[in-house]
């Protein structure tokens, strides 16, 4: 009889025993051997597939064959006359002959004379002479060096300009002021007076001499326009029949020249006849144009992740960027490129191009152009008179520079508050040619004239006719252009002279220190003519023009140095503070 004992309860031991699982490869169990079904990717509604094909319209689409060969004639002319400054009377006449593959026309531009960079630089330029005749073994028995030393300047202020009277007691020591070297070489065509009769010393001096301009003529006009503060130049090359293709322009500020930086116009010419070469290239295999980002044209690719155009958002008015997105991802594969060489500074016409496709059909290739005639264009040159035009410029200007800290730098800009225009000069250079604050320099004279002024008052209210500005601020002032009568509503704005209030009540005009507010540097700057600025040139957002030193290589490697100027888009508006007979405490009157 079994025996049966209630609410008992029975404790059991178990034993766990320690397992390890272990996959050497996982993969798919295919139910057939038949991989044709995965690779062809198809639908489960292929009805559907073709309705929405339908919906977009790719069934309006024309079958055509794939390019296969391009032929191409052409004409191909360099250029040859170079023109500095706006177009005269008489271009021609002004005109030098210029070759792009011997230099940039960045230099040719934007060079300024050698010795306007500074005594710091003759200096170097010197050192480098010393150098140069060293390694030719020249320096023996050169006893005249030391009449082209370095003269130290009569006053150095060191709280202003610390590294330029650092510079001073250096060259001081014995070095030679390459600025005057120069011109006692140009002067002589050879060897200057005192510095020998070696044999070989000709040819070093006139190497040294060329170094120092840079590649450039010593006598070569200015393309800096002081009214605009930009470049203004012109180019051109000859045709056949004496007919030239003129190249100008007018607004070259930004140091990038390109040839979206030229217009054409038809005359006058420049001279200086050049034959257009003929240009026939022989049938070429086009190749499809590729970018990143770009879809794949194979079915199992993936698209480069670095340019993801998915990410890329629109709205309904945005046109530019919808034409974009529509051309990389609709009709990217149905652009071709063929390679065409050109010489550097060459204007490049395009007579005939024809097409030849995979099936054997030979096309013209014209203009592109919708059906109401606009033109599509891209890398066109534009011409004044608002024609068509069908040359390309492949522009001898240099791909990359170094560019150093600015020299120089003045703001232009407009005080509503005051009704004034201002030319501020933020940075000139020092007594060697490094960039000193001039506001350190106008802080500290007016820290002077306050202390002598309150030492004098004894009133608790004083009575003043104006504020003051800080002397670096000229004034812009504006005049009637061109002398027209005001009827004719000419506006030019004439830079003036600050003026500098003496401990005795006198008053001292304060003209620009720098050269960017110079109209001529052979004069002092009191009897210079005044520099006039177009009035839409200083507009409320205001300009920033700097000078800087620039480096680059050319096309065979040459270095080339020099300094160009540049204008760009300022801050906005500027406060002068100035303000007219205000009455003010005696502690308030160093604002």
């Amino acid at each position: 009889m079994p025996l049966i004992v209630k609410n008992a309860a029975f404790a059991t031991a178990a034993v766990i025993k320690p397992s390890l699982t272990v996959w050497s490869r996982l993969e798919v169990q295919p139910t057939t051997s038949d991989y044709a079904p995965a690779l062809a990717a198809g639908v489960a509604d292929p009805l559907w597939m073709l309705g929405r094909q339908w919906q977009f319209g790719e069934y309006g689409g024309e079958d055509a064959g794939s390019p296969i060969a391009v032929k191409v004639e052409a004409d191909e002319a360099v250029l040859a006359r170079y023109l500095a400054g706006p177009l005269g009377n008489d271009p021609a006449a002004d005109a030098t002959d210029f070759d792009p593959l011997a230099q940039p026309l960045e230099t040719l531009v934007e060079s300024e004379d050698p010795e306007l960079a500074g005594p710091l630089t003759g200096v170097w330029a010197g050192q480098h002479f010393l150098r140069m005749l060293a390694a030719a073994g020249l320096s023996d028995g050169i006893s005249g060096v030391a009449d082209y030393a370095f003269e130290e300047p009569d006053a150095v202020d060191r709280d202003i300009d610390p590294q330029g009277a650092g510079w001073v007691e250096l060259a001081a020591l014995g070095a030679i002021d390459g600025h005057k070297l120069a011109a006692a070489i140009t002067k002589a065509d050879g060897v200057p007076p005192g510095i020998g009769n070696e044999a070989g010393l000709k040819a070093l001096c006139l190497e040294w001499l060329g170094w120092y301009r840079g590649g450039l003529p010593a006598e070569r006009a200015s393309a800096w326009l002081p009214n605009r503060l930009e470049y203004g130049f012109a180019a051109s090359t000859g045709k056949g029949g004496g007919k030239d293709d003129l190249l100008v322009a007018e607004e070259y500020a930004d140091g990038r020249l390109d040839w979206y930086s030229f217009d054409l116009a038809d005359a006058p010419p420049l001279g200086g006849i050049r034959t257009v070469r003929d240009v026939r290239l022989n049938p070429m295999l086009p190749t499809a144009a590729r970018f990143g980002g770009m879809p794949s044209d194979r079915f199992w690719a993936f698209e480069d992740g670095k340019v993801n155009l998915a990410q890329v958002t629109a709205g309904p008015t945005d046109i530019g960027r919808l034409l974009m997105l529509e051309f990389a991802l609709a009709f990217s594969n149905d652009w071709f490129v063929i390679p065409v060489e050109l010489p550097v500074g060459s204007l490049f016409r395009i007579r005939q191009f024809t097409v030849t496709d995979t099936f054997g059909v030979t096309s013209p290739v014209e203009r592109a152009g919708d059906a109401a005639g606009t033109p599509w264009r891209m890398f066109e040159l534009d011409r004044a008179d608002g024609a068509r035009s069908d040359a390309f410029l492949l522009a001898p200007a240099i791909d990359a520079r170094l560019e150093g800290d600015p020299i120089e730098e003045v703001t232009l800009f407009r005080d509503e508050m005051a009704n004034m225009a201002w030319a501020v000069e933020r940075k000139v250079p020092g007594v060697m040619g490094l960039p000193v604050d001039r506001y350190q320099e106008a802080t500290k004279r007016s820290a002077s004239q306050r202390f002598a002024v309150l030492s004098n008052v004894t009133a608790e209210l004083v009575y003043r006719v104006s504020t003051s500005v800080p002397e670096h601020w000229l004034p812009l002032v504006p005049v009637p252009k061109d002398d027209r009568p005001l009827a004719e509503f000419g506006i030019e704005l004439e830079r003036r002279a600050m003026l500098r209030h003496l401990d005795d009540g006198t008053l001292e005009p304060i003209f620009p220190h720098g050269i960017l507010l110079r109209t001529d540097l052979s004069k002092a700057p009191a009897d210079e003519p005044a520099q006039r600025l177009e009035d839409e040139e200083v507009p409320r957002d205001g300009v920033a023009v700097t000078r800087k030193a620039q480096f680059a290589r050319w096309i065979g490697g040459e270095r080339l140095h020099w300094i160009g100027r540049g204008k760009t888009p300022g801050k906005g508006e500027g406060a002068s503070g100035l303000r007219h007979d205000i009455r003010v405490r005696k502690d308030q009157l160093s604002s």
